[in-house]
């Protein structure tokens, strides 16, 4: 991460693969990025000092490749939404919940409706000839 406007380096890390998604977010006023490399890695970075002191990361590794990735955030739980290489028609969302004191228990019915609401805003910004905000 850089500052547009005079371009010093705020924060760097060295993956595993070439990101294929990246968002930012805050929860608390810290900021945090959810990133999905391409040979199926899902990190939580928290690019700040306590990171660096605590080691507060979140990777997941999965048994796919992805192709691309989005994510989405209500209610302090992460969607990771991803489309693996293969197979190709399908996509896997993941539940990502950064607070380890404080878990949430979601029902399958409740994480497949999260997963489709996800999809229906990725279509919508297709159909609209918008790539989706990743």
């Amino acid at each position: 991460m850089f500052d547009l406007a005079t371009g010093e380096i705020l924060y760097q890390k060295e993956l595993s693969s070439v990101i294929v998604g990246l968002s930012v977010d805050y929860s608390n006023d810290t900021p945090f990025l959810p990133i999905a490399t391409a040979d199926g890695v899902l990190d939580v970075q928290t690019p700040s000092a306590a990171q660096d002191i605590l080691g507060l990361t979140n990777r997941t590794s999965t048994n796919y490749y992805f192709k691309e990735a989005i994510f989405h955030r209500q209610d302090g739980i992460m969607l990771a939404i991803v489309h693996p290489i293969d197979p190709q028609d399908q996509l896997i969302v993941y539940l990502l919940d950064p607070r380890k004191d404080d878990p949430v228990h979601l029902s399958l019915d409740e994480l497949i409706e999260r997963g489709r609401e996800e999809v229906k805003r990725y279509k919508a910004f297709e159909l609209n000839g918008a790539p989706h905000p990743l």
